[in-house]
Order: C-alpha cells, then structure tokens, then sequence
C-alpha cells in the first residue's frame, strides 16, 4: 500500500504543481476555483483532473479496506491473548 500511494502520489503531486496556478482558493476550505475556464478545458487537463479523482477513490476504497482488515486482525489477537 505504501508504494502505491508513494507511486501514485508523486505523479498526481507533478499534474497538481504544474495546473495550481490555474486554480484560486475559493471562500470555503479545500475549495478551488478556476480563473479561466477556458484553460482548464484542455484535453491534458480534463484527463489529469480526472485521474486525481480516480486516484482518491482509489485510494481511499484501498485504505478503508485495509483499516477494516487492521480493525480485524487486531480484534483476532485480542481475542486469541485472552485464551492464553
């Protein structure tokens, strides 16, 4: 999982540096808006944008997963330490 998110991030962090400035902070948090939208309708863009999206659903399906899967194992040792 570490060398996914370690992966993905560095090429979603390059695509994020190189398209900010097309982008101001909106009046509410983590809100970004675009100062021309003309820009932001370029092919490479669009694609970019959509793959931040994939790769935060992604990410976060992967990570709720493998809390789940932690929550679990944790809960299993729990219970076999009592037996001992």
């Amino acid at each position: 999982m570490l060398d996914y998110l370690d992966r993905n991030y560095g090429l979603m962090n390059n695509f994020r540096n190189k398209y900010i400035s097309l982008l101001r902070k909106g009046p509410v948090a983590l809100q970004f808006i675009p100062t021309n939208l003309d820009d932001l309708r370029d092919e490479e863009i669009l694609n970019g944008l959509s793959m931040l999206g994939f790769w935060h659903n992604n990410a976060e399906e992967r990570l709720t997963d493998l809390k789940e899967l932690t929550e679990k194992l944790n809960s299993d040792i729990v219970e076999y330490l009592k037996t001992q």
